[in-house]
This record gives C-alpha cells, structure tokens and sequence, in this order.
C-alpha cells in the first residue's frame, strides 16, 4: 500500500463514502510502519488511539488528518472523481455539472467552463430533464479530460479549500475568454414525452 492508496482510504471517509467503523476496522487491519513512514512517525498510533464509538469521532478523525495531509489533496482527489465521472459516463451528467458549477462558484475558477455548462441550457423545471446533445456531451468529456491534464502536470495545483495555483499559459485559460465556443444548445423534453 502507497501513500495515495492510503489517502485515498482517508478521502473515502471524509467523503462519507466510508464509515467510521468501516475506517477503524482498517486503521487497525493496517501496517503501522506502512503509515508511519508515510505521514510521520506516531501517526498510527493517533488514529489507533482515537475513540470511535464517540458519537464525535468523525470529527477527532477529520482535525487529525488535516493536521497530516494538506486539506487541498483532498479538495483535488474531489475535483477528479468527478471530473472522471463525467468522462466515464457515471453516474447523472447533469449533477456532476451542477456539482462543479458549486465548486466554480466557491473560488475554482478554471472550473468556469465546464462548471457553467448548467447555465447555457438553463435548469431543468419540473416535468423536464436535460438531453444534452451527442455533440455537447463530447465537448463536457473534453473539457473534463484538458482540467486533468492540468492538475496531472501541476499547471493547476489545489493548495487548500477553494484556493489554488494556476500555472498555465494564458492560452490554456479558455474559461477567461472562450465560453462561447464550448456549448451546443440541448434539446429539452419533457418527462411526460418520455
């Protein structure tokens, strides 16, 4: 086990896609040395030591792992499940949109483009859902794959909640000048059509 998977293990917990026991029961499955060497010396014997049947343990766990890993891993790990998602066609395309709208909206700015795709087609209103086209589904995937490109060779770097780096050409700053060019118009239908 390497230092991602190990964060990955953290991430899961602090995205409640894991539990609080589910997450003891690994703390204590795991090498001690194997965390140790990772995130310091007596790490594991923190998280060992932690009281997880206090209806407050989600907490004691969270404060210790932000004292040991930079909260921006995490707010990146995030940003690319998500991103991936939308490249992978998991799960409702118009929620990871809205989802990254949010995000846009709370400081991540290159998340501008994709994140405003919600905006172009307008909100679906009762009885109505999006159909986005074959073509504007292309575009979101691409845009989704050129944002991790980005965070792959560090030209975007998260470096805490809703604060980052942008390292990259002006050029690859799309999202400042070039929003009309991403968005083909989706066709609405509604549910009752269906």
């Amino acid at each position: 086990m390497d230092k991602h998977s190990i964060e990955l293990k953290f991430y899961n917990l602090l995205m409640r896609n894991l539990n609080i026991q589910e997450f003891e029961k690994w703390v204590y499955e795991t090498d001690e040395e194997l965390v140790d060497e990772h995130f310091g010396r007596g790490f594991y014997f923190e998280l060992a030591s932690l009281n997880y049947k206090n209806k407050y343990a989600i907490n004691d766990v969270e404060k210790l792992l932000f004292s040991k890993v930079p909260f921006g891993r995490f707010e990146e790990m995030k940003i690319r499940e998500i991103l991936t998602y939308v490249i992978d066609d998991k799960g409702d395309l118009v929620e990871l949109i809205e989802e990254l709208y949010d995000l846009y909206c709370d400081g991540y700015y290159f998340l501008r483009y994709i994140g405003l795709a919600s905006l172009f087609h307008g909100m679906p209103r009762e009885n109505e859902t999006y159909n986005f086209t074959d073509q504007t589904q292309i575009n979101l995937k691409c845009e989704a794959r050129r944002i991790l490109s980005f965070l792959d060779t560090r030209k975007i770097i998260i470096t805490g909640k809703y604060k980052y780096e942008d390292l990259r050409e002006e050029a690859d700053k799309i999202e400042l000048h070039s929003l009309e060019k991403m968005y083909v118009t989706p066709k609405r239908i509604l549910l009752t059509e269906l």
